[in-house]
């Protein structure tokens, strides 16, 4: 969002895959403190998508604070094999979780079997 919430709104409206719609919405309705619309959009996001869409949920409830949430998410985005833990390491949304205790996850990059979070030889997974 850059800091230009009512922009991303605007251009999250346009996001042609819905998913991503109502994670961007979601998060530009928080941004502008609009919290019944940003409701909305994430209880959209859980009702059509949580079987495919764990991650994008933790994104939005670390962004809103929601820490407990986020986790519980998060361990679901895991057992899921949810592709969007690649961005995990590094995506801004998350800053809310790095530094709480909880944030040395017990999520081992070498289980999720993906190349790009360092292949079978790598040790535990954390956003610190």
């Amino acid at each position: 969002m850059q800091g230009r919430p009512e922009e991303a709104l605007a251009a999250y409206r346009e996001e042609l895959l819905k998913y991503a719609r109502l994670l961007g919405t979601a998060l530009a309705y928080h941004a502008l403190g609009r919290a019944a619309d940003s409701d909305a959009a994430l209880n959209a996001l859980v009702e059509q998508y949580s079987d495919s869409c764990a991650y994008q949920i933790v994104v939005i409830l670390a962004f809103r604070g929601d820490i407990e949430g986020a986790f519980g998410w998060l361990e679901r985005a895991y057992t899921q094999r949810d592709h969007g833990l690649q961005a995990v390491l590094h995506s801004v949304f998350l800053n809310n979780l790095r530094g709480d205790p909880c944030a040395s996850l017990e999520i081992g990059a070498c289980r999720l079997n993906t190349p790009r979070l360092g292949g079978p030889s790598c040790g535990p997974l954390t956003i610190m």
